[in-house]
């Protein structure tokens, strides 16, 4: 075949326009599987944002080689356009790539890229070591996990509900070390965990002013390419002293008033598993434990009587120790409880068929154990594996023989009943219903008859009764909420806080701080004293709540 007068070939350009349709319609397929999420979860069930997100990635590398492709072969361009500016773009990408590495939301999407080489800034370390007396109330106090009952609802606190006559107030902001704790809170003083390089700390710090009052410092530090860095549990107050679990799984006992260790137990140590010391790209050392549980020890430590509990786990295809107990006093091991693998709920303390049990939602189970030696009761299959589809969110109760289940990755909710006969339990699903409560970092409230959750980045609420959805609206990412009187306190994944009635009728949303934080919001909120206390990834932030003093109804603002 003769060339042209320009010395290009004709021939090659006629797969230009295959190229175009084939970019059409991927492009197509691109939108149509980010626009319209809810329409094909009607059809499959388990389809996600992060299923989305993934087959964006997917579209944009084959279009990618494929234009590549066509320069190199097809093109009949001259040297420099076909071939030495493809290869100069993808050496610029890939060193961008390896300076700026992309942050991942809770769906798998990027949040934003961070340059690799950026100094992490922190608020210096001012510690007042100030003397103060850390008297508790069990009632009032949000002195662990999801508040005094592990449930997210929020007693005794009416809100106003219009913030645009009696708006909330950001008293503090500040630049605090890295992880996923949020704060438990008694009277004035507030206690999280955070990493600042290798030190993990415990903190206790004033409401009223975000100052330090003491740090406990460790050399541990936790680090995953798609969970980040840091600690992940919330501690929890009791007795004058601070149950702390580390992003490694150091299980600490701090006194409250001075911050000094009591004791310390290594929980993965006792189970068997090892750890793998590694460093990053900044030269910085970190830890990771030999199991399936890749995202680390997220669990918030529980306290029963005169025992301290906390899942325990097992090294790969080795022993599974589901729960381990310590006493509050000294750190002796009680008891050990359970074979199942564990994941990345919390053991909450409830009571189901007149008996007091702890609920946990281990790596593919919800499973009961009694709080007295960690003997297994019983357990519910909920499929799930702790380094993909994992589980994390609490079971709720709704009552003396009712539970309800949540979970992502399309396994959705089910609503079980127990029954005890003669010591022997047994299990009965009400309904299972895969499109509703995909919960993932978050858990559902219970507020009358009806459920509220972040369902795969959006709110919604469900009957109980019958697993149907009432409304589904307002978009706040893999977020937090709280559930505070008659009102749901929402922080977005990218830091808004949102005021939401929380009636079954229509969801109304009755005010708004807009970025009050920066970076991913993955952590549990506290409100305490009129205070919302909530964190980021590396920020805290403290927001006076326009709270009703004297009218307990606040249909009278």
């Amino acid at each position: 075949m003769k060339k042209s007068e320009t010395g290009k070939n004709p021939a090659k350009r006629r797969f230009l326009t295959p190229l175009l349709i084939f970019t059409a319609g991927l492009v197509a397929l691109m939108l149509f599987a980010q626009l319209a999420v809810d329409q094909i979860r009607s059809v499959i069930p388990s389809y996600e944002y992060g299923i989305a997100n993934v087959i964006t990635y997917a579209g944009v590398i084959l279009l990618s080689v494929a234009w590549t492709s066509w320069l190199f072969l097809f093109s009949g361009m001259g040297f420099w356009k076909s071939k030495a500016l493809p290869i100069g773009l993808v050496v610029l990408t890939c060193a961008t790539l390896y300076c700026y590495r992309p942050v991942n939301d809770g769906a798998l999407g990027i949040s934003r890229f961070k340059c690799i080489f950026a100094k992490v800034k922190y608020d210096p370390m001012e510690i007042t070591g100030e003397a103060i007396a850390v008297e508790q109330s069990k009632s009032t106090d949000f002195w662990q996990f999801l508040g005094a009952n592990r449930d997210g609802v929020v007693e005794n606190v009416t809100l106003r509900s219009n913030w645009s006559d009696n708006p909330p107030e950001v008293v503090w902001k500040k630049r605090i070390g890295k992880g996923w704790s949020g704060f438990a809170a008694v009277g004035d003083h507030a206690f999280t965990l955070e990493q600042r390089n290798e030190r993990e700390i415990v903190t206790c710090r004033k409401i009223s002013s975000g100052d330090i009052i003491w740090a406990h410092e460790h050399e541990q530090r936790h680090e995953a390419p798609m969970g980040g860095v840091g600690p992940r549990s919330t501690p929890t107050v009791y007795a004058g002293k601070v149950f702390a679990n580390g992003g490694t799984g150091m299980l600490m006992c701090i006194d409250a008033e001075t911050g000094k260790l009591i004791w310390q137990q290594d929980v993965p140590k006792l189970v068997g598993i090892e750890m793998t010391e590694k460093t990053n790209i900044q030269g910085v050392t970190y830890q990771i434990e030999n199991s399936t549980l890749m995202w680390g020890r997220s669990c918030s430590p529980l306290i029963y009587k005169d025992t301290v509990i906390v899942p325990a786990g097992g090294p790969q295809n080795g022993k599974q120790v589901t729960l381990i107990a310590f006493a509050v006093t000294d750190g002796t091991e009680k008891w050990r409880g359970g074979d199942l693998s564990i994941g990345y709920g919390s053991p909450s303390l409830v009571k189901l068929c007149d008996t007091e049990q702890v609920l946990l939602t281990t790596e593919a189970q919800v499973a009961s154990f009694d709080p007295a030696n960690g003997k297994l009761l019983w357990s519910v299959e909920r499929g799930g594996h702790s380094n993909g589809d994992a589980q994390s969110s609490q079971p709720v109760v709704i009552d003396s023989q009712t539970l309800l289940l949540t979970k992502g990755y399309g396994l959705g909710g089910e609503l079980i009943k127990l029954e005890k006969t003669d010591n022997q339990w047994t299990t009965q699903s009400l309904w299972k219903n895969r499109r509703v409560l995909q919960t993932k970092f978050t858990n559902a409230i219970k507020n009358g008859k009806y459920v509220y959750a972040i369902s795969d980045r959006v709110l919604e609420c469900v009957d109980i009764g019958t697993g149907k959805r009432i409304w589904r609206n307002l978009r706040v990412g893999h977020g937090q909420m709280l559930l505070v009187g008659q009102h749901l306190i929402v922080q977005t994944e990218r830091g808004d806080i949102v005021l939401v009635d929380a009636k079954p009728e229509w969801l109304e949303e009755r005010g708004r701080l807009k970025r009050v934080l920066r970076g991913r919001c993955w952590n549990t909120m506290c409100v305490q004293n009129g205070y919302l206390l909530v964190r980021s990834e590396d920020q805290a932030a403290c927001i006076k709540l326009p709270v009703v003093s004297d009218n307990p109804d606040p249909s009278n603002d």
